[in-house]
């Protein structure tokens, strides 16, 4: 009975990974396939997001060129309006001092 419990003990430590580094030797696999393959996937994983992110910058860039383009387009506009109106103002200043000329020449 005492065996048994001894010998769950032991399986109990050797299950926690604890060993004597006396009786017992680790072999560590360098060329593991498993690693090698999630390597492998995640390679791959990693060229393909590599590539979208590619995609995604080049989209970002044009969206940005145009959002550049219609907001130069936007201040274009409000600009011209701008001339507009000042044209407008001066446009009414000239009728204004056309009007006083006539007058003054009509009075001298």
């Amino acid at each position: 009975e005492s065996l048994v419990k001894e010998v769950g003990l032991l399986e109990a430590k050797v299950g926690k990974g604890e060993f004597d580094h006396k009786t017992t030797k680790v072999l560590h696999l360098k060329m593991n396939p498993e690693v090698e393959a999630n390597q492998n996937e995640a390679e791959k994983e990693a060229v393909v997001l590599r590539a979208e992110n590619k995609q995604l910058k080049d989209a970002l860039s044009k969206l940005e060129d145009g959002a550049g383009a219609r907001a130069q387009n936007a201040e274009a506009s409000t600009k011209m309006a701008v001339v507009q109106a000042e044209v407008e103002v001066l446009k009414h200043r000239i009728a204004d001092q056309e009007k006083r000329e006539t007058r003054y020449k009509q009075v001298f």
